[in-house]
């Protein structure tokens, strides 16, 4: 999240993928006057977020029940996610590759990943198909930005 509020990008369209409580996606509307939609498959953290957006006072948020991609129907310029790697390779694979379905062109899609939870091979695997760096590592984390080329 620190890194990529530094590149002082507003008025995007956001989807955060896996959003948990909303951590993420809330703090991108507010301080980046974005529109975030949110989505994950759990309904308890679906519920969170909701209590979140309220709390927050976010009016430019949308927060609905997806499975990845599932309910997607439109593309963004910005995918963001911290993806579920409890969930499997296979899994996390689908909301990285996935993602360039839904960019616009130059759309970006912005991840984290643990060293130890296979960061170099992700970032390996994706660079046929983004182009990827690795914008910031973080005690075994990796930032890692994928553009739309």
């Amino acid at each position: 999240l620190e890194t990529y509020l530094k590149e002082n990008i507003t008025n995007v369209s956001v989807l955060d993928v896996g959003c948990g409580y909303g951590f993420i996606g809330i703090v991108i509307s507010v301080l980046t006057d974005s529109y975030v939609d949110m989505v994950d498959v759990n309904k308890r953290a679906l519920h969170l977020t909701k209590k979140n957006i309220i709390e927050n006072k976010c009016d430019n948020v949308e927060v609905f029940e997806s499975d990845a991609y599932q309910n997607i129907d439109k593309k963004y310029d910005l995918i963001v996610t911290n993806p579920p790697i409890h969930a499997g390779k296979k899994k996390v694979y689908e909301i990285l590759i996935d993602a360039k379905k839904y960019l616009n062109d130059n759309g970006k899609l912005y991840f984290v990943i643990h060293k130890d939870q296979g960061a170099k091979s992700v970032v390996k695997d994706l660079s046929d198909i983004y182009k990827i760096e690795v914008v910031k590592k973080d005690k075994g984390f990796f930032i890692i930005l994928a553009e739309n080329s």
